[in-house]
């Protein structure tokens, strides 16, 4: 309970705690200085989502999984300060390594990343976060095409940085995904953006000023030239119409976000 999550915890008392959020789970792994909870996602949840269906590994392996269905083996890939933790589980090389390291020590790093990869130190105190310029940084190395991953998460501020990130590479239009623990998230304007059944559910929300003429079909709940403003958000738990394979949604006039909820 949120008691027990605020106060130290022994690794005796976690045998107690019957159920974990991912973020909870990190955050009391990180309380107890150990590797992994001695639990797999079905003893914690008693219910094992579609999209994590690997019944014999542990939580954030299973998680691992996900992220490894969205990257090819040309990508390039820049990690970000605290995202190195991650890069041994999900046995990537870094190409390029940014960030002003205030969440992880650069001499935590393999003597050949050191070594053999590009890595830019910035100021701690600087207008853009990591994960901006970096952004900015991929830009001016002419990438077009985008995904995030490990961008969401305790901090409520940055979590909502980053969900602007995919604003301004659509207003640069490049292509971009972000992808956390339970959903695909992108950003869509007047070009159709197509949902597959696949996805138990996905929510379409206004975070540019007025999302105008917003048209989706082929869902359960269909819209015709509607209007979805910042503070009325109506389109959340949206499904794709039963018998159909896919729902596609756009706007004539806007930015709107698009969760789509594996």
């Amino acid at each position: 309970d949120d008691e027990t999550l605020t106060k130290p915890v022994s690794v005796k008392e976690t045998r107690k705690i019957e159920a974990l959020t991912i973020d909870e789970e990190k955050r009391l792994r990180k309380i107890l200085n150990t590797k992994e909870l001695e639990k797999p996602y079905y003893d914690l949840y008693g219910e094992m989502p579609a999209h994590l269906d690997y019944p014999d590994k542990m939580m954030h392996e299973m998680v691992y999984e996900t992220v490894k269905k969205y990257i090819s083996d040309d990508d390039f890939f820049i990690f970000c300060d605290g995202g190195l933790v991650h890069e041994k589980a999900l046995d990537i090389a870094p190409d390029l390594i940014i960030g002003d390291f205030d969440s992880f020590e650069l001499s935590d790093l393999s003597e050949k990343l050191q070594k053999n990869t590009e890595i830019i130190k910035l100021p701690c105190e600087k207008d853009d976060t990591d994960v901006f310029f970096a952004v900015k940084e991929a830009c001016r190395r002419g990438f077009e095409s985008f995904k995030f991953f490990g961008v969401l998460g305790n901090r409520f501020d940055h979590s909502l940085v980053n969900i602007s990130v995919l604003l301004y590479l659509k207003k640069m239009r490049k292509q971009a995904i972000l992808v956390d623990d339970f959903s695909e998230i992108c950003v869509f304007d007047n070009n159709a953006e197509e949902i597959s059944s696949e996805f138990s559910y996905f929510s379409v929300l206004c975070i540019d000023g007025s999302l105008e003429g917003v048209n989706i079909i082929d869902a359960k709940y269909p819209l015709k030239n509607a209007v979805i403003s910042t503070d009325y958000q109506f389109g959340v738990s949206n499904e794709v119409q039963k018998g159909k394979k896919n729902a596609l949604v756009w706007a004539e006039k806007g930015f709107g976000l698009l969760v789509k909820v594996f």
